[in-house]
């Protein structure tokens, strides 16, 4: 994993529900969206999801490790950013500026079959639904995808799965892991129904990974 550090004033601070990453430029001359050491684990839940989805070939951002420089942190950032946050390195995932974080304002666009068929691994849908039953990932539901679309150059797009703090039912390792329901889960969201009911290759999809995943998660 690449070490990176901060080579200009943090650019934006992300508003959302609940870590407000940051957007950074590193010394490899590109953007990275940062998350910092407001909540520890959250940022061991980052690093691991990450590291587990590439073993399940599920697309996530390219990942590393950058130290936020403290002078790059402007004072008008102070006291919503605490400098001691930046103490260690933090968790960062590099800014697809492509993508687009999925919401219900898309679902119209997925009713298209045109702008279906320019998604290339539908597939991976599912397989992430199974990805966050398996972790215990309460963060991904039908009000909040966590999901991007990106699209290349020659306009066909991906799913890539974001935003894993919330593993081990928010952290709660001093309990028993309880696992999540399919109502809990992407699975039972209207984007999965516009993705699949209506595609005959669903079950030979689901037939494709459905062995292979299914033991990881049963060897848990």
């Amino acid at each position: 994993m690449k070490h990176l550090h901060t080579i200009e004033n943090i650019h934006k601070i992300f508003n959302t529900s609940g870590s407000d990453p940051l957007l950074v430029s590193c010394n490899d001359l590109n953007y990275w969206v940062c998350k910092y050491d407001r909540f520890h684990l959250n940022l061991f839940n980052e690093l691991l999801a990450a590291e587990f989805a590439k073993i399940w070939n599920i697309k996530v951002p390219e990942t590393s490790l950058i130290k936020v420089k403290e002078e790059h942190i402007p004072n008008d950032m102070i006291p919503r950013l605490q400098k001691y946050w930046f103490d260690k390195e933090c968790f960062g995932s590099l800014y697809l500026e492509n993508a687009k974080e999925i919401d219900q304002t898309m679902f119209s666009l997925f009713k298209e079959k045109m702008f279906r068929d320019k998604v290339r691994n539908k597939s991976d849908f599912l397989k992430i639904a199974l990805f966050d039953i398996w972790l215990s990932n309460e963060d991904r539901n039908f009000n909040n995808f966590n999901l991007l679309l990106n699209t290349s150059s020659d306009k066909i797009s991906f799913f890539y799965a974001i935003d894993h703090v919330n593993l081990f039912n928010t952290s709660s390792l001093q309990y028993r892991l309880c696992e999540l329901t399919e109502d809990e889960s992407i699975i039972k969201t209207e984007l999965s129904r516009i993705l699949f009911s209506r595609n005959t290759n669903t079950r030979q999809i689901v037939n494709t990974f459905n062995p292979k995943f299914l033991s990881l998660y049963i060897g848990m």
